[in-house]
């Protein structure tokens, strides 16, 4: 008896609810015509993208140091190297470098101002801790020398590119990297 009231009160709650939908949203009206909507900025500027150096200047040939001029450094790619990682899907790739500065202010040179761009766009940061003393301020018109190194996958060394972001006015820039 009680599972009969239960559902004819189920059923009727139902049926209650079916006949109050009328079936037409109240919030759409055929009388309401589209409005054009214009974004507005929320503030910021416009960026710049980075400069991607499809062919460096080189001084002479493949074994000659790569060279990009920014408004206040010149970044210096002396080579690569790629050889085993510590496991078997890994790689340690190599950059010697060399920046220079050319300006009158002191500019930084931090780890995580260079990343490896693999061929499909992914980027890969991750350094070993042995770059000596290549990290640091660098006083005007001086140069810092020395060698980062990259842990990547082995799938990602075909075709290897550089980015190189430092903080301040210096644009990024993206450069293939000749691996010897």
């Amino acid at each position: 008896m009680r599972r009969a009231a239960f559902s004819a009160t189920a059923l009727a709650c139902l049926l209650s609810a079916a006949a109050c939908s009328s079936g037409k949203d109240r919030n759409l009206s055929a009388t309401t015509a589209p409005r054009q909507v214009t974004a507005k900025p929320a503030g910021g500027s416009a960026g710049i993208g980075p400069l991607t150096v499809s062919n460096p200047t080189s001084t002479g040939g493949k074994d000659r140091p790569q060279q990009v001029a920014l408004s206040d450094r010149v970044l210096i790619i002396r080579g690569a190297t790629v050889r085993a990682g510590v496991g078997e899907t890994s790689t340690l790739v190599g950059v010697d470098l060399t920046i220079q500065n050319r300006g009158p202010n002191a500019i930084a040179n931090k780890p995580n101002f260079f990343e490896i761009m693999g061929p499909e766009g992914d980027i890969f940061a991750k350094q070993d801790g042995r770059s000596g003393a290549f990290y640091g301020t660098i006083d005007p018109q001086k140069i810092r020398a020395g060698r980062i190194s990259f842990e990547i996958p082995r799938a990602a060394t075909s075709s290897m590119r550089l980015m190189y972001r430092p903080e301040g006015l210096a644009r990024t820039v993206i450069v293939p990297l000749t691996i010897k």
